[in-house]
């Protein structure tokens, strides 16, 4: 298969530049944009803002070319794969002694974008050098309910962009850099339940995600189990065995988790070009999804703003 993620310039690819920065040992390569910047401006703050689902090419869809975030968006990279906020963030968060985390939710939660910001602001005055990580489930949340092109959700993007701007003005000496995890896609729903011969195959239930769905089939249908999902969603799904998964990195580089091929089944079946999604019992039914393949879905930016 044909693997559209880039990872040596990926969310991990830039946590690695700051873990760099900060002098700790990296296991992959860093972005080499990033640690020249770094190396060159020597800043005492280090600012990551992520916000869940804002991908690059929805923001471009959104904001004018003279917006905040377009201005400084130095270009697009990709996320990890699945596009999926669990695995994304854990791929960008850095372990450091020293970092500053902030979330909306948690023991030391914020309580809206506003505060968020107040807290990057006073950390950024203090003395020594911070790398503050700061995660934002806009627009993400909206998506989910109304699409990634609902007004709800462009409103959304444009006061972040606005009230981004507005710290980024009050800062010295701080490097900030606005990313997201992945981006989204409005969906239609295929209920797996009606296909009640796939329902017979299948060994457990489907996991992963709904546009990039595992399945593990009894040992006795492994064969006809191809024959009969192409025969059903071949125009919307891409089936690849676990063996061509492996040999291809979708999931990146690096040392083989011992639950790794348990957990990607015998097939994952991936949505590139269509707007489908596969629902099981149990899942959550939704207008807009991410973890397909479509650019909309893998392609994040990387807005840096230098107020060194």
């Amino acid at each position: 298969m044909q693997v559209k993620n880039n990872y040596n310039e990926c969310l991990t690819n830039l946590a690695c530049s700051i873990q760099k920065y900060f002098g700790l040992s990296i296991k992959h390569n860093s972005i080499e944009y990033i640690d020249n910047l770094l190396n060159e401006k020597q800043p005492k703050n280090i600012i990551v803002l992520l916000f869940d689902g804002m991908g690059s090419r929805i923001l471009d869809r959104t904001l004018d070319k003279d917006s905040f975030f377009i201005r400084n968006k130095v270009k697009e990279i990709s996320t990890v794969f699945p596009a999926t906020t669990t695995v994304a963030t854990m791929s960008i968060r850095n372990t450091q002694h020293n970092a500053i985390e902030l979330f909306p939710f948690g023991e030391n939660k914020y309580n809206n974008l506003e505060e968020m910001l107040e807290i990057i602001e006073e950390e950024c005055n203090k003395e020594g050098k911070r790398y503050i990580y700061a995660y934002d489930t806009e627009p993400d949340h909206t998506m989910h309910d109304f699409g990634p092109d609902d007004d709800e959700v462009r409103k959304l993007i444009k006061i972040r962009n606005n009230k981004v701007k507005q710290l980024c003005e009050k800062l010295n000496d701080s490097i900030i850099i606005i990313i997201a995890d992945h981006g989204h896609k409005e969906v239609e729903h295929i209920y797996l339940k009606n296909y009640p011969k796939i329902m017979e195959m299948l060994d457990r239930t489907t996991s992963l995600e709904q546009r990039a769905v595992s399945f593990k089939i009894k040992k006795e249908y492994k064969k006809q189990f191809v024959k009969e999902f192409n025969k059903n969603f071949d125009k919307d799904f891409k089936l690849y065995c676990s063996q061509e998964i492996v040999r291809s990195h979708l999931f990146g580089y690096g040392d083989e988790n011992e639950l790794f091929r348990d957990a990607i089944g015998d097939f994952i079946a991936i949505a590139e070009d269509s707007n489908k999604c596969i629902i099981t019992d149990g899942d959550e039914v939704l207008k807009s999804q991410h973890a397909g393949y479509s650019d909309d879905e893998i392609y994040v930016p990387l807005i840096v703003i230098d107020r060194c």
